[in-house]
């Protein structure tokens, strides 16, 4: 999928993406408790075959050829350095700490939302989206600017099982939009939860971020 959105009164030094040289593409993930905290022990307490999912979910993505980075952040509470090996990640691994939440308020309102919906990728409340669970819109889109990045690719770190290869996987999502970025600044499959993440331009970041709009990844699809 993908989505053409309209032009939002966002900052002037956000960077333009009329050409295919637009390219520079970072993973983004929020690392913070308070995501899911009425949800039991949460992602930061999850193991599959042993191993935090967070360490496999970064495995994964490092077999990117997309990406040049995996950007995590995270709250100042986090020892991000016990949970993950470095070695066995494939791209490099930078934290940004962002204080005592990476979400703004309007985010327990999301996972309210979403509460029925966790098998869908789209289903919650008012059409809100999985991705809607794992963007940070404020901190992603003054990292975005800080960091010279054209698109991220956001995904959860609890997402072991995403997939990068293949006709389906975040490098081929990648690569659709490096195609056109000026038509596609959303990119995504409607793969269930997990299995994949969604491209997202700094326009569209802009759009989220804006809390006079109240705008949802859900909301910019219908």
């Amino acid at each position: 999928g993908s989505l053409a959105v309209p032009a939002q009164a966002c900052s002037p030094d956000v960077p333009e993406h009329g050409s295919s040289a637009a390219t520079k593409v970072e993973a983004f993930i929020a690392l913070d408790p308070g995501r899911d905290a009425d949800a039991g022990s949460g992602w930061m307490h999850q193991k599959l075959a042993d191993q935090n999912v967070l360490q496999l979910t970064l495995q994964q993505l490092g077999r990117s050829t997309q990406l040049t980075a995996i950007v995590l952040l995270a709250t100042d509470g986090i020892d991000v350095d016990s949970m993950i090996d470095r070695d066995l990640i494939g791209i490099p691994i930078e934290v940004i700490r962002c204080g005592e939440s990476v979400f703004d308020p309007r985010h327990s309102s999301v996972m309210a939302s979403r509460a029925f919906s966790g098998t869908s990728w789209r289903g919650g409340i008012g059409g809100t989206t999985v991705y809607d669970e794992v963007i940070a819109p404020e901190m992603m889109h003054a990292l975005m600017a800080d960091r010279d990045v054209d698109a991220v690719l956001v995904t959860g770190p609890d997402w072991p099982l995403v997939i990068v290869d293949g006709d389906q996987g975040c490098d081929a999502v990648i690569r659709r939009w490096r195609r056109n970025p000026a038509e596609l600044p959303m990119v995504f499959t409607q793969a269930p939860p997990g299995l994949c993440g969604m491209l997202i331009t700094t326009e569209v970041m802009c759009t989220l971020a804006d809390r006079d709009g109240d705008h949802t990844n859900g909301s910019l699809l219908s």
